[in-house]
C-alpha cells in the first residue's frame, strides 16, 4: 500500500509519466568502494643496475644482464595480473605484474632472488 500510494503521489504531483518507486528500507543503493591510490614503488638493486616497479620487462631483463631478443618466455594470467618468465640459458626471471601487489621479480640461476618492487594499489 505505502508503494502504491508513494507512486500515485509522485505521479500526480510530477505531471509526467515518470515513476518513482521506493523499496523496503529506503532507496540507499550501495556504493563503490573507492580504489587506492597506487603506491610508490620500491627500487631496488640487481647487478649494480636499479630497478622499478615503472620499467617495462625488458628494462628489468638488462639488469640481469639477459636481452628479451635471446629469451623464451611464458605468460601465466591470474585474477588480478600476469606473470611472465623468462629464460636465457640458465638464467630465469620470472616478472609479476598485479593491480593489487604491483611488481614482483623472481629470478633463478646465476642471479638468483626475489625483489619486490611495489606499484600496486
Amino acid at each position: 500500500m505505502k508503494i502504491l500510494l508513494l507512486l500515485s503521489i509522485t505521479l500526480a504531483a510530477a505531471g509526467t509519466s515518470c515513476i518513482t518507486v521506493q523499496y523496503p528500507g529506503g532507496n540507499s543503493s550501495p556504493q563503490p568502494k573507492p580504489t587506492r591510490t597506487p603506491q610508490p614503488s620500491t627500487p631496488s638493486v640487481v647487478n649494480g643496475k636499479t630497478m622499478s616497479a615503472e620499467m617495462t620487462d625488458e628494462t628489468i631483463l638488462a639488469a640481469f644482464e639477459v636481452n628479451v631478443g635471446s629469451t623464451t618466455s611464458t605468460v601465466s594470467k591470474g585474477p588480478d595480473g600476469a606473470t611472465t618468465t623468462y629464460q636465457a640459458g640458465e638464467q630465469k626471471v620470472s616478472i609479476t605484474r598485479s593491480v593489487v601487489s604491483g611488481v614482483s621479480i623472481y629470478a633463478t640461476g646465476p642471479i638468483t632472488g626475489d625483489w619486490y618492487l611495489g606499484g600496486g594499489n
